[in-house]
């Protein structure tokens, strides 16, 4: 958008530097947007990867509260099953081995539903961080109530 005047006046003005503007000139004006084609290029990326990496944080935030329930469900089974074992070796039908067998896996257990803990608070944390100051804290809030385990006391 390019608009263009000319005007012509009587008097002369002195500009600080010590030239005059004579009074013959003419005047361009244009319009120009804000933001250059490149910079909307880069705020699109920018956005673009923004929208990218919060799915991908929210893939992980789900991935870990269903690696945590899963965890949660093993665990129950190979304690019974551990249980199982112990009455069967006070009663004589089975070597301890069994039951070690069962408390190894009690243990492997444990250890992956402790990583899943900690992957749900890392993406929890990861997924709040990109909230501003103000939604910080209810979307936290929000997101520990998602990942409450199931069935538990709030």
């Amino acid at each position: 958008d390019l608009k263009a005047a000319s005007r012509i006046g009587d008097d002369v003005t002195s500009v600080t530097n010590g030239t005059d503007l004579w009074r013959n000139y003419a005047q361009i004006v244009a319009s120009m947007p804000l933001y250059s084609a490149t910079e909307l290029d880069r705020k699109q990326k920018n956005e673009y990867d923004l929208r990218g990496d919060t799915a991908k944080r929210v893939a992980t935030f789900v991935t870990a509260i269903s690696s945590r329930n899963h965890a949660i469900r093993e665990l129950a089974l190979y304690q019974s099953l551990e249980s199982r074992a112990a009455v069967r070796v006070q009663s004589g039908v089975t070597g301890a081995d069994e039951q070690v067998a069962f408390l190894k896996e009690v243990a492997s257990t444990q250890d992956s539903l402790i990583k899943a803990e900690a992957d749900i608070m890392e993406s929890r944390l990861a997924l709040s961080s990109l909230c501003s100051k103000e939604s910080y804290e209810p979307i936290n809030n929000y997101l520990k109530t998602l990942a409450a385990v199931p069935g538990a006391d709030r």
